[in-house]
Order: structure tokens, then C-alpha cells, then sequence
């Protein structure tokens, strides 16, 4: 877990840089001896020199680009509003939506006279339940 301490700021050329302190006093594996091929080992030498410690805000773009640059250098910026009045109630408009489709349907259902269609799909005729069922599938998906 990346915390505030575990990150320090250096000023490099004018260019403000965030590097991962690493910590002494945790032991890694790949800090212990191992018996594999050297193949194998030579990967790993290359997958950790891949690994990007050092991170340079002021290289990205003004404005957006180096403010999301920014954000994304330090965990404990990223704080986002959760909109989550919004998004109850647009739950609650789409589950409107979704029970007056319902009721519909079965007003549909009720209306049909011959209960062999209310059995299959592949028999059924009624073009009205058919343009239902896909608006409902339609909604369902859009409700999550």
C-alpha cells in the first residue's frame, strides 16, 4: 500500500520528480538467492529495470494532462466525488421505467387469448409482446 511516507519529492533540473522510498525493513523475494535457470533470471532483471520508480509531473501538457499527471503521482490526491445522489436517482427513474414496462407486458399477457403464445417464444405472434420484451431487455441492460 502506497502511503504519503513511502513517496518523496526530489527537484531535479527545475522538474519536480516523485520517487518510491523503498523500505529496509521488509525482505522481498526476488532479494533472496534462488536455484533457477538464468534464463528465467535474466527475465526478471528485465521486468524489474522496466519498472517506472521515478515519475516527472511537469512532462506532461498543461493543464488536464499535468494535473492528472499530478493526481495519479500520489494516492491520497486522488479524491473524487461519488455522485451518489445522482446515481440513486437515476437508479430510481430506470426502476420507474423498468415497472411501467413490466406493467405493459402483462397487460399484454392478459389480453392474449390463446395461452399456447404465453408458452413459446418461437410460437408466439404477437408483435406488440415481442417489441416489449426488447424494450425491457433494452432498459435491464441500461439498469446495471
Amino acid at each position: 500500500m502506497t502511503t504519503a511516507s513511502n513517496w518523496k519529492g526530489y527537484i531535479i533540473s527545475k522538474k519536480l520528480v516523485w520517487k518510491q522510498k523503498r523500505n529496509p525493513n521488509t525482505t522481498k523475494s526476488r532479494n533472496l538467492p534462488t536455484k533457477q535457470s538464468k534464463s528465467h533470471e535474466s527475465a526478471k532483471h528485465i521486468h524489474h529495470t522496466r519498472r517506472a520508480d521515478v515519475f516527472s509531473v511537469e512532462d506532461a501538457r498543461p493543464g488536464y494532462p499535468r494535473f492528472s499527471a499530478l493526481l495519479a503521482a500520489h494516492n491520497t490526491l486522488q479524491v473524487f466525488r461519488s455522485f451518489r445522489a445522482l446515481r440513486t436517482r437515476l437508479l430510481l427513474i430506470k426502476q420507474d421505467r423498468l415497472s411501467s414496462l413490466e406493467s405493459q407486458l402483462e397487460t399484454i399477457d392478459q389480453a392474449e387469448r390463446r395461452g399456447l403464445n404465453l408458452s413459446s417464444i418461437r410460437r408466439d405472434n404477437n408483435s406488440a409482446r415481442k417489441d416489449m420484451l426488447t424494450a425491457i431487455d433494452s432498459a435491464l441492460v441500461d439498469y446495471g
